[in-house]
């Protein structure tokens, strides 16, 4: 998740969501990248995006080739403030339910939390582990033994809770694909109360 400039520091969010659509919504041919942007010639959003125009300025749309479906993959990531993310959100995965969009197991849902006015600690470092592992009681089995989200802080990219993003930026990575969007909030929220107050999964689910 780049820096949202729009957002104050420590405020920003970005889901993304990881979802298969039925074959026609994204025009597609053959792409040798695993994350493609989307503005080759072989991955055509234009439809996509204009059915989420109301936040543009919100999503970005991208292909990632670890989604296995009988259709068309994407990943669609939404930015928006702590404040805005409930409302947002909710409309967004209306739509794309709405354009026949759903979730497998091979899906996940990813969540990014700013950093950039935080600064992690020792402390802060070790609780995030144990919350690492902690968390995976809270999603699907499958994730477990998925291989893209291993209960630990230490495992690269790869990890429940990735430390080591790129960005600015906390990514936890363990929950299942999931287009409901009250029970993503919950657990966008409760992640952020982990995160930002050391709080355990426990208290806030």
């Amino acid at each position: 998740m780049p820096s949202p400039t729009w957002i104050k520091k420590g405020n920003a969010i970005s889901v993304e969501i990881e979802c298969c659509f039925p074959y026609g919504i994204i025009e597609t041919g053959y792409c040798d990248s695993d994350y493609c942007c989307g503005e080759c010639e072989e991955h055509d959003y234009s439809y996509l995006y204009a059915k989420l125009n109301k936040y543009r300025k919100n999503i970005y749309i991208c292909h990632d080739s670890s989604i296995e479906c009988n259709g068309n993959a994407a990943e669609i990531v939404v930015t928006a403030s702590v404040i805005n993310i409930k409302q947002i959100l909710t409309y967004i995965m209306n739509i794309i339910k709405k354009l026949g969009g759903y979730v497998n197991a091979s899906c996940g849902m990813h969540v990014h939390y700013d950093m950039r006015a935080k600064k992690l600690t020792e402390i802060d470092r070790s609780h995030l582990e144990q919350q690492a592992r902690a968390i995976m009681d809270y999603v699907s089995k499958d994730r477990l033994h998925s291989g893209w989200c291993a209960p630990t802080t230490k495992n690269g990219k790869y990890s429940a809770i990735n430390l080591n993003t790129g960005y600015d930026t906390i990514e936890v990575r363990a929950h299942e694909g999931c287009l409901n969007a009250n029970k993503a909030i919950r657990w966008i929220m409760a992640m952020h109360q982990v995160i930002y107050k050391r709080k355990r999964i426990e208290e806030c689910l």
